[in-house]
């Protein structure tokens, strides 16, 4: 989830709940923080904050590739998800390694890994 998405449904649930009461919104947001939406009814305001900066995705490798160095969850088919690292890009393509060693064009899915979720494997949709 991105502050574009967000914006974007802030804007229908706006449109969508003037009929209720709601006369009037507002959008607080960056590129890299929560994502604030004030809704003014005629006796209330409602304020919704949305932390999207722990909203993590898996990215898909032809997307999106980590730095070199991080540290990553990724997918590969047959081993499913593995905590590892990222290495780069080398002559056959992105390089992952974990506990089972070297993945080279492998991999089709990351994502970031946290130290507080380093420990928890998380589930490939």
């Amino acid at each position: 989830m991105n502050n574009t998405w967000v914006s974007c449904v802030a804007e229908k649930i706006f449109k969508y709940l003037i009929g209720d009461g709601v006369h009037a919104g507002k959008i607080d947001h960056s590129d890299s923080g929560p994502v604030t939406i004030y809704l003014y009814g005629l006796n209330e305001t409602l304020e919704i904050t949305v932390d999207v900066t722990n909203d993590v995705r898996w990215t898909k490798v032809e997307d999106k590739l980590p730095k070199d160095g991080q540290e990553v969850f990724y997918y590969f088919k047959s081993t499913g998800v593995t905590p590892g690292k990222y290495y780069g890009m080398s002559e056959y393509g992105p390089e992952f390694s974990g506990p089972m060693g070297f993945l080279t064009g492998d991999v089709t899915h990351w994502m970031p890994r946290t130290g507080e979720d380093s420990h928890d494997i998380p589930e490939f949709p």
